[in-house]
């Protein structure tokens, strides 16, 4: 049984229209902790992959 998890989300809003034009959420593995720089740079990739800028 799982104890816990760490869920991210992001999303890209166009200001002038208030419009969500992006978004994306990700789910840390077991060995990504976004406690550590190592983990919170894997789940910040996996979060921000095929973001349009």
């Amino acid at each position: 049984m799982p104890l816990g998890s760490q869920l991210v989300f992001a999303s890209l809003v166009d200001l002038k229209t208030g419009r969500v034009v992006w978004f994306n959420s990700s789910l840390a593995g077991p060995s990504a902790d976004m406690r550590n720089p190592e983990g919170a740079a894997a789940l910040t990739t996996a979060l921000l992959k095929n973001i349009p800028l």
